[in-house]
């Protein structure tokens, strides 16, 4: 018998409805600050900045809360990294 290759391939897309909660989200935080962002769609260049400026915040919170649900982490560590965006 020969060698055995094995491969595996991930790919991950953003979709339009996803970069889109991520405004809502940021915006929801900033509100909460004292601050008045700008709504969506009233600049696709704010829009971007603030979508991307959430996906760190949004990858940790579900990172964490599967580090949580195995007793890895307490809530309170996760939790302040999501409201700091």
């Amino acid at each position: 018998m020969g060698t055995i290759s094995r491969f595996s391939l991930n790919v991950n897309f953003q979709y339009r409805d996803a970069m889109r909660a991520n405004l809502y989200r940021l915006n929801f935080v900033l509100r909460r600050m004292g601050l008045r962002p700008t709504p969506p769609g009233a600049s696709r260049v704010k829009d971007m900045v603030k979508s991307i400026a959430v996906l760190p915040a949004v990858w940790a919170k579900k990172h964490f809360e599967g580090q949580e649900a195995l007793g890895v982490m307490p809530a309170q560590d996760c939790t302040a990294a999501i409201y700091f965006f």
